[in-house]
This record gives C-alpha cells, structure tokens and sequence, in this order.
C-alpha cells in the first residue's frame, strides 16, 4: 500500500534526534512508519518546507516537503499556500490511504482533499480530550468545525484506546472505529537496580495540559526526594505554567535537567525510582511506554491511565485524586530491593509482549487494508 501521513515539522526532528520538543504523534509516527516500510509499504509524510534537510540522510519514508507557514498573508495562508500546497503533494503521491492525527484545521482540510481526490481519509484520536468534546479547551471556533467536519468525512476513526472509542461511538454512532496502541522499541540501555535509582523523573512538553503547578505542589510536600525534571516548552508558556517553572527552579529538592534527546531517554528514565505524570489528560503517553521499557514504574492520576493499564498490570501506582499523588510518591521511594524489582520486570514484561513496533505496524496494515483494497504485505 501506498500510505501517506500529516506532520509537519517534527517527524523530521525526530528523525534527526534534534534538541527540540516533538509532540507524541510524531514519535509514534516514526516508529510505525519504519516498520510500515519493513513490511513492503511506500509511507509518504506531508511536512512543511525544508524537512528533508532538518531531518538529513534517512530512508524510514518519503518527507513530501508543501508550504512554508511563514509565507502568505495572514489569515489567508490557510486557503494558499498550505490547502493548495497540500493537495498538490496529495496528487503527486497518489496514496492509497491518509492517515491525519491532531485536531485542527488541518483534519478538515485533510478530509476534503482526500474526497476531492477519492482517497480513503482516516483520523487518529490523538488525545482524550479530542474525543469527549474538551477540544474547546484549545480549538477556536473555526477550527473546531473543520475538525468536527474530517470526523464526519473519515471513513475509519482509529483511537488510542477504549475511552477514546467510546466517545466517538457517541459522537458518530456509524462511525467505523478501531484501537492502535501506541508503540515503544525495545530499549538497548539494561534497567538498573533499585539501589541504582535516585530521583522521581518528570519528562515531557511545558504545556498547560501537563499541570506543572501540580508537580511544584507535589516537590514541595516532599523536600526529602529528589526530582529530577526534564523537557522544554513547545509554544509561548502560559501564565500558570511559567509560575510554576520559576517556583520549581527554586526548590533545592528539583533538579531541572533541560530537553532530554530522545536517544537519551532510557538512561534518564532508568536512573529514576518512578517516573511521575501530572497532566490533567492524555491519550496513550509515550512517557508511559518509555518508562516502562526502562523498568520504571509510572506514577499517575486514574484519569490518564489509559483502559487501566498501569493499575490492572501493576506497573505502578495509581492515585485517584490529585491529593494521593503525594502518598504514591512516597510509597514508590520507599518500595525494597526485591519490592521494586518485581514490578520493575513486569513494566519490562508488559511492554514487550504488547507495545511492540512490529505488531504496531502490523496492527495498522490490517486496519487499513479493507479502505484501499489492496492485500496486507507480510513480508
């Protein structure tokens, strides 16, 4: 099959190990497309002008270079260059299939491109919120009905797990579902002992969803326990956000410890005890699976634990109120030697026999193939 995929700049970042913030599709983007192109299938991306330069030598998929975001005049960029732009490449590629993930404007214009084309157009549920109506949160009027509009035009609306589906089954009850777990490689860093570990990790984007002010809140209750956090802001840092950042820099207990590539990631998460999420929603994070590759146990709220995964497996402990997110801190820092090691070989366990890139792709060929009628490569 001939597959083309929506990002803009990132992938190609990520394809790059830059030391830049990415988002979670673009990491799950080039993990599948790698396997997608093991499996005999020609993957295209649509991304902004110079990707392929960003993103140097690599042969995991075919960047399909379209507009620059910075040319045209404001407030009509959107109808030329980017749609024009975007269906230009759509034509010369002549995919089989489109897979868009993200709400926005772009899933609207996406869609209409893929009718106008007669091209099988699928929308990935990138988050909960996407799903259960909370995109008012961050979408503008317009761009919420050119997103709602793609949902309309998709033929297959792919989620990340059974919250998700269950919302869009409400949502648009003839709606064709399926569920794709996010996937993680297995890591080539070996996971380390509890007497190894030393800090509480904190890993992701400067974002009001990541709740910042919560992990503040939590450091300080906790003066005992080293916390190491790492990421960087991906836009403009809001006021709530930027507060909390100055309050941590200021807590002798934090260590701030700037964008961690993604190649390092394992060796940060595998020095950690647990690592800790405060975000108010997610979807399926790739922090997760990263840190349970790593043998390191998650700390959450119930809310962002997707279909129960860490509480049902036991990879890790789960508070069902912020208020317990203190207490499961603690109980993670003080868990013994043998205590840890269990749990540590369960994360370990569970992401291998579920979370792998190879069943991934697989996964999303099966899906896929009834929309372009062409035979699933098994090679």
């Amino acid at each position: 099959m001939r597959l083309l995929f929506v990002d803009d700049f990132m992938l190609a970042r990520v394809l790059r190990d830059a030391d830049a913030a990415v988002g979670g599709w673009s990491m799950q983007l080039a993990i599948l497309a790698r396997r997608l192109g093991e499996l005999g299938h020609e993957v295209g991306v649509l991304a902004w002008k110079g990707a392929n330069a960003e993103a140097g030598d690599q042969s995991i998929c075919r960047l399909l270079e379209t507009y620059d975001p910075r040319q045209g005049i404001p407030k009509l960029r959107f109808l030329h260059p980017r749609l024009t732009s975007l269906a230009s490449a759509t034509a010369r590629f002549r995919p089989d299939a489109i897979v868009q993930s993200c709400s926005g404007l772009i899933t609207g214009a996406m869609a209409w491109i893929a009718q106008r084309q007669r091209i099988p157009f699928v929308h990935r549920i990138a988050c909960d919120t996407d799903a259960d109506g909370r995109e008012t949160l961050y979408l503008s009027r317009t761009a919420r009905l050119c997103y709602h509009y793609g949902l309309r035009r998709s033929s297959l609306i792919i989620c990340q797990n059974e919250y998700q589906r269950e919302h869009v089954a409400k949502m648009l009850p003839r709606m064709r579902t399926a569920i794709l777990h996010n996937a993680i490689a297995p890591s080539s860093v070996a996971t380390s002992p509890r007497i190894a570990r030393h800090y509480i990790a904190w890993l992701g984007v400067f974002r009001r969803q990541k709740n910042l002010p919560l992990l503040l809140r939590i450091a300080r209750k906790n003066p005992e326990i080293e916390f190491r956090v790492a990421g960087e802001a991906y836009e403009t840092l809001d006021a709530d956000s930027a507060v909390a950042m100055e309050g941590l820099r200021t807590l002798a207990n934090v260590r701030m410890a700037g964008y961690v590539r993604h190649s390092a990631v394992p060796e940060f998460l595998g020095g950690a005890m647990a690592l800790l999420a405060t975000s108010d929603y997610e979807g399926f994070s790739n922090t997760f699976l990263e840190a349970l590759a790593a043998g390191t146990p998650v700390i959450a709220r119930a809310a962002i634990d997707p279909d129960g995964m860490i509480a049902k497996n036991g990879l890790g402990f789960i508070a069902a109120e912020e208020s317990a997110l203190s207490e499961a801190v603690r109980r993670a820092v003080s868990l013994d030697g043998a205590s840890f090691e269990a749990i540590s070989a369960r994360c370990v366990q569970h992401v291998t026999a579920h979370h792998s890139p190879a069943a991934a792709a697989r996964r999303l060929s099966q899906i896929l193939e009834p929309l372009s009628h062409k035979p699933f490569s098994r090679s």
